[in-house]
């Protein structure tokens, strides 16, 4: 955790750089009375930390010496879709997390947006499906924090209306939110490719059913030939 009562305690969370380019996650954890430096690349955002945390917890339990486990981690690779930090078109980047949504995930993806740096910060949010009754209220909230952290809302689906609305409600100038509808993901990277410049970072999150946004991530990327 990140208290001083866990056994393996993560502090001096942050991004890491390299010549102003996000490249994952780095943190120090403190363990009987040693601080290490630990980095995991290609990802962004504290659920990657956690991950880590949890994988060090194990080496320790099974007799794996902490070091060896650290620099195990240099080795780990994201999965697609799963805040995967990638090289956008025109110096862009773009922070895939097309693999699905839900609030709690969109928040946070939200956040390691806020705390990265950028010129511009660009959120391409899709529906988060499957909500039932809640899914409103689920939107609005989404729609409140974005409002605090983007400079460009873009959202796709019908249920991200709400989202859209909730953002511009809480301060989001109307004309930085574009909103489509189904169906449009592969427009919405053909779109937003012309339109990013150096220093842009954009989060493409959304669901998969109906939305698709790794549709989008494609229609992004400098090197196609690498979107598989």
């Amino acid at each position: 955790g990140t208290n001083e009562k866990a056994t393996l305690t993560a502090t001096h969370i942050g991004i890491a750089y390299r010549n102003e380019v996000p490249t994952g996650m780095q943190f120090r954890i403190d363990h009987k009375g040693s601080s290490i430096p630990v980095a995991v690349s290609g990802a962004l955002g504290t659920p990657r930390v956690y991950a880590a945390l949890a994988g060090l917890s194990v080496a320790n339990v099974i007799g794996i010496d902490i070091l060896t486990a650290v620099d195990g981690l240099r080795g780990w690779v994201p999965a697609p879709g799963r805040m995967r930090i990638l090289e956008g078109v025109n110096g862009s980047i773009i922070i895939d997390d097309s693999y699905n949504s839900s609030p709690a995930a969109a928040l946070s993806a939200l956040d390691a947006l806020a705390a990265v740096e950028a010129k511009r910060r660009i959120a391409i949010l899709g529906d988060m499906r499957e909500l039932g009754a809640h899914s409103m209220e689920a939107h609005q909230l989404v729609g409140r924090r974005a409002a605090g952290v983007v400079d460009i809302l873009v959202t796709v689906g019908e249920e991200s209306h709400a989202l859209a609305d909730s953002a511009r409600e809480n301060g989001l100038k109307a004309d930085h939110v574009r909103e489509y509808g189904y169906g449009a993901s592969v427009q919405v990277g053909k779109d937003y490719a012309a339109e990013l410049r150096a220093g842009d970072v954009v989060l493409v999150k959304g669901s998969q059913n109906r939305i698709r946004l790794e549709r989008t991530v494609r229609g992004l990327l400098a090197h196609t030939e690498h979107a598989a």
